[in-house]
């Protein structure tokens, strides 16, 4: 698509965005630790990116070779969501719905769907999406009743009445333990020890998100980096959009610096457990199996297809 859209662009490499913060860390490291702290000490780093669409968390090591004078990140661990900020504005559109329906809070109000409606429903849904963001997730931090209009009604609720609610524990659960529970099973329980974990992406100042991160951090005897705050340097203290430019900056990083010969940082990134292949029904109801990218990158292996039979498919 890259190639075709521009023809001039004949390289393209693709940076997942959690190694993207991941760069963008060791490149402003000294930013986010004190001016005594050692660089060159070993440090497992534990990348949080949660952005509208998706959580991506990259769990890795830095060791440094004093010998080459360069350092080196081992990605030990990947694993993701689709639920994420938008999906997390949806989980607290239906608790205002349940809520909130006998105040005539419609239904209808709530659905992600922007085509295809009523002009008075789409203006509705755009308010309701714009509230959430902008009223009512700033607000669950606070006490006081949380107010708010959609076109000539008026509404009103109890941050605790959203953040109490099963669907907004079960959206916290799912990021936060879930997430750090599976990880564990791949990685390994040895080997999940975590020095540092790192905050990025709009979503992840969720004030309820960051506190269940930094007991996490805490139990682990870690220490928890929003990439908004800079703690050295002339930058210190200053209120920052790191955690919206720091993938950008990140991959651009990645690529420039890291993917040269004359690099600091070696990146390393092991073969990761995943396959990918066709699956296609025969006419006589068994199923078959192709595989087209395995874990060694072995397209069309004649080990990895065959006929099997399985109810429903595969």
């Amino acid at each position: 698509i890259v190639t075709q859209t521009l023809p001039a662009v004949r390289d393209v490499k693709f940076v997942s965005e959690s190694d993207a913060v991941a760069t963008y860390y060791m490149s402003h490291w000294v930013e986010y630790h004190d001016q005594n702290a050692d660089i060159h000490k070993d440090e497992n780093i534990l990348v949080y990116d949660m952005g509208a669409g998706t959580l991506d968390v990259t769990f890795l090591a830095k060791r440094y070779n004093p010998s080459t004078g360069k350092f080196v990140l081992t990605i030990n661990g990947k694993i993701g969501t689709g639920r994420a900020g938008n999906y997390l504005d949806y989980i607290i559109a239906k608790i205002l719905y349940n809520k909130l329906k006998e105040d005539n809070f419609k239904k209808s109000w709530i659905s992600t769907d922007m085509k295809a409606v009523e002009s008075e429903v789409l203006e509705a849904r755009v308010e309701l999406k714009s509230l959430i963001k902008t009223v009512i997730k700033p607000a669950l931090s606070k006490t006081t009743k949380i107010t708010f209009k959609i076109g000539n009604k008026s509404f009103s609720i109890m941050p605790n009445d959203i953040l109490n609610d099963k669907l907004f524990v079960e959206f916290l659960d799912a990021v936060t333990t879930n997430i750090w529970k599976n990880l564990r099973k791949y990685v390994g329980n040895n080997e999940f020890k975590i020095d540092t974990i790192i905050l990025s992406g709009r979503s992840l100042r969720l004030n309820q998100l960051q506190e269940r991160i930094a007991e996490f951090a805490q139990k682990n005897n870690a220490q928890s980096i929003m990439l908004d705050n800079v703690i050295s340097g002339e930058n210190a203290g200053k209120t920052t959009d790191r955690s919206k430019t720091a993938v950008v900056e990140g991959a651009k990083t990645y690529v420039e610096t890291y993917m040269t010969t004359d690099t600091p940082v070696i990146i390393k990134s092991p073969r990761l457990q995943a396959s990918y292949g066709v699956a296609f029904k025969h006419t006589g109801g068994s199923w078959d199996y192709c595989e087209i990218l395995s874990r060694k990158d072995m397209p069309y292996s004649d080990e990895n297809r065959g006929e099997f039979s399985r109810p429903g498919g595969p």
